[in-house]
């Protein structure tokens, strides 16, 4: 790693500058740049499709950006890294379901996830040490699982098992701990216990990236000075709504009144166009009625001559008829 990109960092857990990822022609992420300082907490929201978890995949190694520069602490290349290494590099990240091994219990997941040697040997003699003890005894104490040690994780709450797999990657000593929608599928009383467990991991030496799935778990982890900002943000951001609102109204208003006074022409429109053709009908159909009536007039006086004729010729058939028997 070129000493230039070392000093880019600037004492920096977390470097990520110009970050682009492509997919199927959708950009997920567009230059993002982002620097995450050590103990820092860090919550991140935006609508589905914003590029929050893609911007983790980056980060753990899951995906390759096009473009940019993702460093850790170091000067670390994190592009260049696979997931595992990126993971022993000291970054752990708890997705959304929760993946903690139900049929062990709770010391038995964190025992699991502490980091050691994987060995088959050291597997097969391993014996807790006093400080690796200590470490999950510590860790089960933030969590607030102690009561639960010897309990199976299936029977954990989903809240719970959100909390030990947090627990698991505590104990990995985790610099950098990423948390993808932590406090989903929690009840609020979960949720509250989630916000003050992430501010209370945030007390000590690990940075952490949250993505947010509502607006009151960002709330609850916001520092003061986050609220404060947040706050000369929001009113000023509802000042500039309100505006917008009112000249929207003003806008509809005046669109519904010039739709109104078109609707109006229209109809009066129809109606005098209806009327005319009505009227129009109604003198073809007079006049077909004049005609058809003459028609058969002139029709009934030929019926009449012709009848008048035909009666004529018979009358004279028969005289000719009588004449003929008498004179005979």
């Amino acid at each position: 790693m070129p000493d230039a990109a070392v000093d880019l960092l600037h004492g920096a857990l977390l470097y990520l500058d110009g970050v682009s990822v492509s997919c199927d022609g959708f950009r997920a992420l567009n230059a993002l740049s982002l620097v995450i300082a050590p103990g820092e907490l860090r919550t991140i929201i935006g609508p589905n499709g914003a590029g929050k978890t893609t911007m983790m995949d980056v980060i753990t190694g899951k995906t390759r950006p096009d473009e940019g520069q993702a460093l850790f602490h170091g000067g670390v290349d994190l592009t260049r890294l696979d997931e595992a290494a990126i993971a022993n590099l000291g970054i752990g990240r708890k997705f959304q379901k929760p993946t903690v091994f139900e049929n062990l219990t709770v010391f038995d997941n964190l025992e699991l996830a502490l980091k050691t040697k994987r060995d088959i040997w050291r597997t097969l003699l391993a014996r807790l040490s006093a400080k690796e003890r200590d470490r999950i005894e510590s860790v089960l104490a933030t969590i607030g699982l102690e009561a639960q040690r010897t309990t199976r994780a299936s029977a954990l709450s989903h809240g719970q098992q959100q909390w030990l797999e947090i627990g698991m990657l505590l104990v990995q000593d985790t610099q950098l701990l990423l948390l993808d929608e932590p406090v989903a599928g929690m009840t609020d009383n979960e949720t509250a216990k989630t916000a003050l467990l992430i501010r209370e991991i945030a007390g000590g030496d690990y940075a952490q990236m949250a993505e947010a799935l509502n607006d009151e778990i960002t709330v609850e982890l916001a520092t003061k000075s986050d609220l404060r900002a947040l706050e000369a943000a929001l009113n000023g951001e509802f000042a500039e709504v309100r505006t917008e609102i009112v000249e929207l109204r003003t806008e509809l208003r005046t669109e519904i009144a010039e739709l109104r006074t078109e609707l109006r022409t229209d109809i009066a429109d129809v109606r005098t166009e209806l009327r005319t053709e009505i009227a129009a009908v109604r003198t073809e159909a007079a006049a077909t009625a004049g005609r058809l009536e003459a028609r058969l007039e002139s029709m009934s006086g030929e019926i009449v001559k012709w009848v008048g004729g035909m009666m004529l010729v018979q009358l004279v058939a028969m005289l000719g008829l009588v004449r003929i028997l008498f004179v005979e």
